[in-house]
């Protein structure tokens, strides 16, 4: 331009720098919310891994369009009118020659990046920085220079002012790369929540530890207690629900005799609590006697649902005191609405006589069901169990006055008796089975049933008639109220005593009869006696046929108290924790033990019984009392629902993707709800209290100090947050 001094090239030239540039900008602007964010960033930036399915087709529009171009201008005639005039091609000296392979190198470099982390394949570690980011620049400034000099080849020089652009480009994503790269591990963003468990909990004058000791590792006492690990000792702590992008700071207080060090493990987990990814941390140097702090961060992994922080002495002996777990830079998805940190679920194993009751395992309760007596012939007492029907339904009248004082709702179980108005054409369920493992070997006080029609003693009337053993009214009042209705089995089946192809008839059965009484169900399924314990794939396959994804009352010890475990191969299937709670004196304590730890852990829990002894014993005191308990901690976080609602709320959660990238004085959220589910209440937690927080461009006045509440987010939803500081 300068030696020929023509206005048309320099046109030219400024036309096919604006082109592009212009295209990357609207990209930028749709994808990220600002046109100078480009797509170079992904190689370190954590929350590109959650990269939103919409975007991708504008990526790959971003791609195509220069790629056009380049192909335009290559295949275009030798002298092109532009801007009235006309260029003459010169060899090694035109954009295409000097140009275009460069360009193809780049985009081909940048699509598979692209490709590969969109997908999940490439996860670049965090804690590269600035080598590892040097590292990209310089396989990308090999893939240009290949470019170049194959496009070069038989021309006779190419120009120093050709590279020009490619430099620009090559800048581009140097500078990009590396601005990332330097702030890959931010310091704590100040925010006002903790996920780490405190390490133990005063229950009863005790100090009970909440994470998991080895041997040689002990919880200390003190207003807060402290990890004492020796020189072999390591603690785990609970597990934490994360958001994939999400960054999370470990910082804690270290008091040791001089030579005491601290290895930090970040275990990221899947839902089915495999491993996905173990990051480790030690200092640099031992943690003198005066004490010093220590802190770790990392961004959890694509695939990661859960975290367990490992803490592991490297030598001598070191006391941990104030651990925090924070989240440092994203923005984390709450389990739980409304900015609660815990759910609790009453839920209830809810039989008419034609339940556990006529089908009495033993002489008396054994701490699994509610008991009953058996005739000397061994054949079970028809009286007994019309009295304990008959308490079942005032149980259940009972709860559900003291739980109408608080506005809380539970789960109860329903037998398929429960679902009848009656049976006066004395109909022969499922073919009135015998099933053969009920019996003495199989925990049975007799043999009695391993011979009988298993629904041998209806009375084949109405339930008017008889009440003890058909519960429909009471059925249709507790949905009526709000509480939920799950299965319990039709005929209280002996899960692990039966078929796959029996329990499948139950269970359809009592769907059935769930939707002629007209009354919502929910897809949770509560174990009669536990009796989840040797069952196998095929059981599983059948709730999963029929639309469960809830399952409770398993054969106990549970893996994870306080979790929400997956069952191993089928992680559709949930395990909702539950804790018995009798009616004998001083029981009342255990349970608000039990509700304490949940919020300590930020956990799940459930507290069940038969609404029939809740009439018996204590059961008048201590349920009420519970109940009032339970309902104070709301103002502390604990969410109270039924089962299947916190269980399935928490599950969608899962499939809400949050993207976050900075913008001036902030960062720019994308939220998407991907669930089936319309989520109300939901709530995020991010680095540091918010200043001010728009929605979709609208102030945003549902924010807690570093949280903040959306609307209700239908399926399919996606609003964009943006937060300054």
């Amino acid at each position: 331009v300068r030696s020929r001094r023509r206005p048309g090239r320099a046109l030219a030239l400024l036309l096919g720098v604006a082109v592009p540039a212009l295209v990357l900008a609207a990209y930028g602007t749709a994808a990220f919310g600002e046109p100078w964010r480009l797509a170079f960033r992904y190689a370190v930036d954590p929350a590109a891994r959650a990269l939103p399915h919409a975007v991708r087709p504008l990526t790959l529009a971003a791609l195509l369009i220069p790629l056009a171009l380049l192909a335009a201008a290559r295949f275009a005639p030798p002298r092109p009118p532009i801007l009235g005039g006309a260029a003459r091609r010169e060899p090694g000296n035109s954009p295409q020659d000097w140009g275009g392979g460069g360009a193809i190198a780049l985009s081909v470099v940048v699509a598979a990046l692209g490709l590969l982390l969109g997908r999940g394949r490439v996860v670049l570690p965090l804690d590269w920085g600035a080598p590892g980011t040097a590292l990209v620049a310089l396989a990308v400034a090999a893939a240009l220079a290949a470019g170049l000099a194959l496009a070069g080849r038989g021309a006779r020089r190419v120009r120093p002012g050709a590279a020009v652009p490619v430099a620009v480009l090559l800048c581009a994503l140097v500078a990009g790369t590396l601005a990332r790269g330097a702030t890959a591990a931010p310091a704590a963003g100040g925010g006002d929540t903790n996920y780490l468990a405190p390490f133990g909990l005063s229950v009863d004058g005790q100090l009970k530890p909440l994470w998991t000791l080895n041997d040689v590792t002990r919880v200390t006492a003190g207003p807060q207690p402290g990890l004492d690990i020796g020189t072999r000792g390591s603690a785990i702590s609970p597990w934490i629900d994360v958001t994939p992008g999400t960054a999370y700071h470990f910082e804690a207080s270290l008091n040791g005799n001089g030579s005491g060090g601290l290895r930090v493990v970040f275990d990221w987990q899947d839902a089915e609590r495999r491993p996905v990814v173990a990051q480790a941390w030690e200092p640099d140097e031992p943690a003198a006697s005066g004490g010093r702090q220590v802190s770790a961060t990392f961004a959890a992994p694509a695939g990661a649902a859960g975290l367990r922080l490992h803490l592991e002495a490297t030598t001598g002996e070191v006391l941990v005191l104030d651990a925090r777990l924070t989240v440092a830079d994203g923005a984390r998805v709450e389990p739980f609405p409304d900015y609660n940190r815990a759910a609790l679920a009453f839920s209830f194993d809810w039989e008419s006589a034609m339940g556990g009751l006529i089908h009495t395992r033993s002489v008396a309760s054994d701490g699994e069901g509610p008991g009953g007596m058996l005739n000397g012939d061994g054949s079970p007492s028809v009286a007994d169990a019309e009295r304990l029907g008959l308490q079942m339904r005032q149980g259940a009248e009972f709860l559900a006055t003291e739980f109408a004082r608080y506005g809380i709702h539970a789960t109860f179980y329903a037998t398929g008796y429960d679902l009848l108005d009656g049976n006066p054409t004395c109909q022969q369920f499922l073919g009135d089975p015998i099933y053969k493992n009920v019996d003495k070997a199989h925990g049975w006080g007799s043999d009695y049933w391993a011979t009988h029609p298993w629904y041998g003693n209806d009375p084949c009337t109405t339930e008017a008639q008889a009440p003890a053993w058909y519960f429909a009214s009471e059925t249709r009042a507790l949905a009526a109220a709000g509480h939920e209705i799950a299965s319990h089995t039709f005929g209280h089946l002996y899960v692990r005593g039966v078929t796959p192809a029996q329990l499948q008839a139950d269970l359809q059965l009592w769907l059935q009869k769930a939707h002629q009484l007209g009354v919502p169900v929910a897809p949770s399924f509560a174990f009669p006696w536990t009796s989840s314990n040797s069952i196998d794939q095929p059981f599983y396959d059948v709730f999963t046929r029929l639309g469960f994804d809830v399952l409770t009352r398993l054969y106990q010890p549970l893996r994870h108290p306080f979790e929400l475990d997956r069952v191993p191969g089928n992680p559709q299937l949930a395990i909702f924790p539950d804790q018995y709670l009798p009616s004998t004196p001083g029981s009342d304590a255990a349970a608000m033990a039990g509700i304490d730890e949940a919020l300590a852990r930020r956990g799940y829990f459930s507290l069940w019984t038969h609404p029939d002894e809740v009439l018996q014993q204590s059961g008048p005191v201590i349920w009420p009392r519970v109940i009032a308990y339970a309902a104070a901690q709301r103002d502390r976080g604990l969410w109270v629902a039924p089962v299947t609602q916190i269980a399935d709320y928490s599950l969608a959660t899962r499939r809400v993707s949050v993207t976050a990238l900075p913008v001036a004085g902030g960062t720019r959220l994308l939220v998407e709800n991907d669930s089936a589910q319309t989520l109300d209440g939901l709530t995020l937690t991010l680095s540091a209290p918010a200043a001010r927080v728009t929605l979709d461009g609208r102030p945003l006045t549902d924010v807690r100090g570093a949280q903040v509440r959306l609307p209700a987010l239908a399926p399919g939803a996606r609003v964009v947050l943006v937060v300054l500081r």
